[in-house]
């Protein structure tokens, strides 16, 4: 997929002509959404948090070079947090969620840096809304694997207090705002079929009305490991769907504040999404192109 084209290069992309295929694939859901100006779709930046495992009881906010953000469909959310000068992804998480217009509940899916216990994990929240903020609290639980008892239990919980921000940005269809999943790819132009990950590997891609982040993870049962993921803005029409690049991991992509322009096309619930990333180098201020990377997918 394309990310794994973009260590330590400069790309410039060029759209190519849409291919019609088709595909199945499941559909989660799973959430349980209320409506009104509490909704919790949408893309939502941290304004202030307490730090409760160092003792901190005031509210705090990360500096400028910090970007903490969490982005919700209908289905699935995923937050991350993306250190801009170091260019590292500090953390993420993301999974599918259930909000009864008072609890708002996290079930875990995919968690980075790896080794955590908290996949699989159901964390609930309280959620409360006042003058535009997102009240969010609850605790988050540390297990471990008891021999006595044959089971995990908790070892310690960790109080979770934040305040976040609903972010603005120009507004996309409703018919692109879901979370999709990668059904099909091509290697090459000459491949007559669309090739499948495999099982143990989910790829999926979260689109709110203004933001959109992937998420490669490893889907095995004591997986989670978050593979590869990208965020920023986006813009959709009939035909084009471009990518304002924010975050990619993993870091040294060269990406960073870059666009991605593909071709588009909608049909039968799936999105064909087709493109040409060229490869080139930059040496004492000339461009030489290595070579290009096809972007042939199916998303449902």
């Amino acid at each position: 997929m394309y990310h794994s084209y973009w260590r330590n290069l400069i790309l410039i992309v060029f759209p190519m002509a849409m291919v019609v295929a088709c595909s199945s694939g499941e559909q989660d859901q799973t959430a349980d959404l209320s409506t009104g100006t509490n909704s919790l779709e949408g893309s939502w930046e941290l304004s202030k948090y307490i730090n409760h495992p160092e003792g901190g009881v005031e509210w705090e906010s990360y500096g400028p070079e910090i970007m903490y953000q969490k982005h919700i469909t209908p289905t699935h959310f995923t937050w991350f947090k993306y250190n801009k000068e170091t260019d590292i992804l500090e953390g993420a998480g993301g999974g599918t969620y259930k909000f009864n217009g008072l609890v708002y509940t996290e079930n875990i899916h995919f968690y980075h840096p790896a080794g955590t216990s908290l996949l699989g994990q159901a964390i609930p929240f309280d959620a409360n809304f006042e003058n535009g903020l997102w009240f969010h609290t609850g605790y988050s639980k540390e297990l471990e694997f008891d021999p006595e008892v044959g089971e995990l239990i908790i070892v310690d919980t960790t109080k979770i207090e934040e305040q976040w921000l609903k972010m603005g940005g120009v507004s996309n269809t409703e018919e692109m705002v879901k979370t999709w999943n990668l059904v099909g790819h091509k290697f090459s132009p000459s491949d007559s079929t669309y090739a499948e990950y495999p099982d143990f590997v989910k790829y999926i891609k979260l689109l709110t009305p203004t933001h959109f982040t992937w998420i490669k993870y490893n889907n095995e049962e004591e997986g989670g490991e978050v593979l590869g993921l990208g965020s920023g803005r986006y813009e959709s029409a009939d035909s084009y769907y471009k990518e304002f690049i924010d975050v990619i991991h993993p870091s040294g992509s060269n990406m960073i504040n870059t666009k991605i322009t593909f071709e588009k096309a909608l049909s039968d619930n799936q999105w064909l999404h087709l493109g040409y990333i060229l490869r080139v180098k930059s040496t004492r201020g000339e461009i030489q192109v290595l070579d290009s990377a096809l972007i042939d997918e199916i998303w449902q």
